[in-house]
């Protein structure tokens, strides 16, 4: 089995080095430990005088049915269910994910500043979910509004990092030997089929009117040539996603298993799940110390004119009416895939 490309294994890395935040703190541990930090500061209805108790049984109706307390907290100045916290964390995240996401599209594209930007997002994104380390393991009032800060940023830089390393795929794919090349025949062949179409001065006015017709034989090999250059191409960035898709994969769970060591051990309480959340974020941020030392980085260039305006602009002009009718599979797909992964979002919680 031959060795990846250096940018190829740089990218790897990268894969190697989030998806562990995501599939461990993300998906696991963030949600719990939010809903319990909310919990320890909460209190029981109907009255929300006795603190929640997180160890009593919850008491049974007359029927025998046992019930949920309706147990909340008082998180800036508000009471807030305890049970819906980590979700109104969530949905927030979530929205200020597709803001930052939309916004760096243009800065994306340029080689130079995808990869700073790459790096600027998972130094932040690491470094706020190591702070969980710093955090104290007994309840505190402002607890839970600093662990939501954290995770707000923490998804944020998570999710505009993913963007910035997906971004690199074109680029990457191009570099591949094969696609390489094919990218040779195909420009080979077009340079054959242009000096095929000048011809050579015939002697008769029929062989002259000959050569004036276009080479049918030439232009098939030069379509033929190009379009097994676009499909190679296609092929190896899929192949490259999803190489990097199974070594994230197989990071998260080869971490998952690490972090059930002390959450275990800890009973699993506060201060376990803090734990396993700067690890995460730890794991996240050296791992991906040689990615962003071995991506290419590109020309040193100023930031696109209006970059932030010409990133929406271009999402504004993604979602006309008639971009609609164009591509109807595709936005068919888009609104089918918000209510699936709001009733995703609901089945976990």
């Amino acid at each position: 089995m031959k060795w990846p490309e250096p940018h190829v294994r740089a990218w790897y890395w990268y894969a190697f080095a989030a998806e562990v935040f995501a599939a461990c703190a993300l998906a696991i541990f963030l949600p719990i430990t939010l809903e319990r930090m909310a919990r320890e500061i909460g209190f029981a209805g109907p009255d929300y005088t006795q603190p929640c108790s997180l160890t009593a049984p919850a008491p049974a109706g007359a029927d025998g049915v046992v019930v949920d307390v309706d147990c909340r907290a008082r998180i800036l100045g508000r009471w807030v269910s305890t049970d819906s916290f980590s979700m109104y964390v969530k949905s927030t995240a979530v929205a200020l994910q597709a803001l930052g996401i939309i916004s760096i599209g243009t800065l994306a594209d340029s080689g130079y500043w995808r990869k700073r930007l790459l790096g600027t997002f998972a130094a932040t994104g690491s470094l706020a979910a190591a702070l969980f380390l710093a955090l104290p393991g007994t309840p505190h009032g402002w607890l839970p509004v600093v662990a939501a800060l954290i995770t707000l940023v923490g998804n944020v830089c998570y999710a505009a990092s993913i963007v910035c390393a997906n971004a690199f795929l074109p680029g990457l794919a191009r570099e591949d030997p094969q696609v390489v090349a094919a990218r040779d025949e195909a420009e080979a062949a077009e340079r054959a089929h242009d000096e095929g179409a000048a011809g050579e001065v015939r002697e008769s006015v029929d062989e002259e009117a000959r050569a004036l017709l276009p080479d049918a034989s030439g232009d098939a090999a030069s379509e033929r040539a190009t379009t097994r250059y676009a499909a190679l191409l296609s092929t190896t960035m899929s192949r490259l996603s999803s190489t990097g898709t199974a070594i994230g994969f197989f990071s998260g769970w080869a971490m998952l298993l690490l972090l059930l060591i002390p959450v275990t051990l800890g009973g699993g309480k506060t201060r376990s799940l803090e734990l396993a959340l700067g690890l995460c974020g730890l794991w996240w941020g050296v791992f991906s110390i040689p990615a962003i030392i071995g991506l290419p980085g590109g020309r040193k260039e100023d930031a696109p004119h209006h970059w932030l305006r010409r990133a929406w602009a271009r999402v504004g002009g993604m979602v006309r009416p008639s971009e609609m009718r164009e591509l109807p599979n595709l936005f068919t797909y888009l609104l089918a895939w918000v209510f699936l992964s709001d009733g995703e979002l609901k089945e976990d919680k």
